[in-house]
């Protein structure tokens, strides 16, 4: 997961092609940070070779 206070970060736009899950822009608050950690933990791995889910 990644968090950035600029609008203009590059790792924002394309946080998938630096290897982060998600994304969540500063400021925010705790319901907001519960729910993006929440979809991240849930998320399948994904093997970095294939793109494919795998159980690691």
């Amino acid at each position: 997961m990644y968090s950035s206070g600029y609008s203009n970060d590059p790792v924002m736009a394309n946080f998938q092609q630096y290897g982060f899950k998600a994304v969540i822009a500063k400021p925010y608050d705790v319901v907001e940070l519960s729910k993006v950690l929440k979809e991240v933990l849930a998320a399948p791995e994904l093997d970095s070779e294939t793109e494919k889910a795998c159980l690691c």
